[in-house]
């Protein structure tokens, strides 16, 4: 999906109504309805205490207009809606009105004042400031801003966190920081720029009609990963199919104190879809939890690490593997880097993850001669140590597209909107995933999914997107709370989250 600027998206707003494809009144009223649905996803997540009440907050633009079909809709639902606007209705025009002016009788109207509140039980919906703000807050949108941000109630941005620049990511004096933002027809850059990813909060996209023609015909600014471009990947198993021809995956990590990782990454796989799942770890650890997992302890050393003999017991073994999985849980060693250049030496495909990113700057000649698939997982402390070692400097975003391009290898950035890099630099966004990712054992679980995919589907690079966006939906999807959720859950919700991406997960 592409990525664009506020002012490409009032353009492929104004065409599609200028030229007939849908009026702005429908447009209007499907970002209403498309919003209304994101917003009680959004509650129903939430413990019943804090979603009493509906506040939704209108300008007097278009966004407060999505607001007004919003305000109706969930009215027409049977939720307790109240509507607090900036303007009185008399101040509305076009769509806006139009849809302001079907807002049922029975919902509570106020203006906004100094003396507004807020009260506990209430989700604040911000529709006061669309895309096309770009100078500093004034009144009263900056006194309404301050209260909501100081408020602690849950808030949902419609297509914009008010106070955000859509271009650039710049903050005008002030924006609410949301926890939700519903972009409207296409995500827009200031969403990933400067101050944006910290007001967006979990993003998601609804269509609302846009026209594909006319989409195409407006420049992008990047790409984002959605459900829409990895659903396609989940076809139709062949009713003949056994388990080799979904995917060999060889999961190679754990020491004596880490040996949580690999069993992660290792039972990430087999709920990603692997048909076989083999787990090497130092003979010292504990085997995986699953069954179906085939358990294989290495002799170890005596700290519990993998002997140096392990290279030549793995290699025999990924014979018939198509993706190696290593790093999860391994410590650094002579022995790891002799297992991490006997797999250079096959044709699996090879996800490196933690331990084994300590690897790469000694065995960075090696890798860049190898004609395997590989992709690196780091997190920002991670990539900066390696552009380091690797004489280089800059943005996370800059070393990595350096590295790719030097070494011709994937990279998975990982974070907010995680990037995910082609050996030529260019790399889309990940629209999935939230803060309940932000837990020990999160990224050996991607690790392990990236090696399911790419184990089953021909495509390196969209296998990796595509890994990267469920890992991040299972964060959205668990039920666990931003603070209850631990890793082992995003593993129990693969399952779920493949069901709602396609009939044949």
């Amino acid at each position: 999906m592409k990525i664009v600027t506020a002012e490409v998206m009032r353009g492929i707003d104004k065409e599609t109504i200028e030229k007939g494809y849908v009026s702005g009144v429908v447009l209007m009223e499907r970002a209403g309805v498309g919003a209304a649905k994101e917003i009680l996803n959004f509650a129903a997540g939430l413990h019943e205490k804090f979603r009493k009440q509906f506040v939704i907050l209108c300008g007097k633009g278009n966004n407060g207009g999505d607001g007004y079909v919003i305000a109706k809709v969930l009215f027409e639902k049977g939720y307790d809606v109240k509507v607090l606007a900036t303007t009185s209705l008399s101040d509305l025009v076009g769509d806006a009105l139009y849809h302001a002016k079907l807002l049922p009788t029975e919902v509570m109207l106020e203006e906004f004042t100094e003396e507004t509140s807020f009260e506990s039980g209430q989700i604040l919906v911000d529709c006061l400031l669309g895309t096309g703000l770009s100078k500093s807050l004034r009144e009263p949108y900056l006194k309404l801003v301050s209260k909501i941000n100081k408020s602690g109630l849950p808030v949902v941005s419609v297509d914009i966190a008010s106070g955000l620049n859509g271009t650039t990511g710049n903050i005008c004096g002030d924006a609410v920081v949301a926890d939700l933002t519903v972009a409207i027809g296409l995500p827009k850059i200031g969403y990933f720029s400067s101050g944006g990813a910290a007001c967006t909060g979990v993003l998601k996209c609804i269509d609302i009609g846009f026209p594909k023609i006319i989409v195409d015909h407006f420049v992008a600014e990047g790409q984002i990963i959605s459900s829409e471009d990895i659903s396609g990947l989940f076809v139709r198993r062949s009713h003949s199919v056994h388990k080799y021809r979904c995917g060999n995956v060889a999961v190679i990590g754990g020491s004596k104190k880490y040996m949580g990782a690999v069993k992660l990454a290792s039972a990430a796989a087999a709920r990603a879809g692997a048909g076989m799942v083999s787990c090497f770890y130092p003979g010292s650890g504990e085997a995986p939890k699953l069954d179906s997992i085939i358990s294989v302890g290495i002799e170890p050393c005596v700290d519990g690490n993998f002997h140096e003999t392990a290279a030549e017991a793995i290699r025999e073994s990924l014979a018939k593997v198509n993706t190696v999985v290593f790093g999860p849980g391994l410590i650094a060693s002579a022995s790891a880097k002799e297992m991490l250049a006997v797999m250079l030496r096959t044709d699996c495909r090879i996800v490196l993850d933690a331990g084994a990113l300590s690897l790469v700057a000694d065995l960075h000649k090696l890798i860049s001669a190898s004609e395997n698939d590989i992709v690196l997982t780091p997190h920002s402390g991670e990539i900066q140590r390696l552009g380091k070692i690797l004489g280089l400097s800059g943005s996370d975003f800059e070393v990595a597209a350096e590295i790719v391009q030097r070494m011709g290898v994937f990279i998975v950035l990982k974070g907010q909107f995680s990037r995910i890099f082609k050996p030529d630099g260019t790399y889309v966004i990940n629209s999935s995933g939230c803060s309940k990712l932000a837990t020990a054992g999160s990224g050996d679980v991607l690790a392990g999914v990236i090696g399911a995919f790419s184990a089953e589907f021909n495509d390196f690079y969209k296998s990796v997107g595509a890994a990267v966006f469920v890992h991040g939906l299972a964060g959205d999807m668990t039920d666990k709370g931003i603070r209850g959720t631990v890793a082992d859950d995003l593993v129990e919700t693969l399952p779920e989250v493949l069901k709602s991406l396609s009939p044949y997960a």
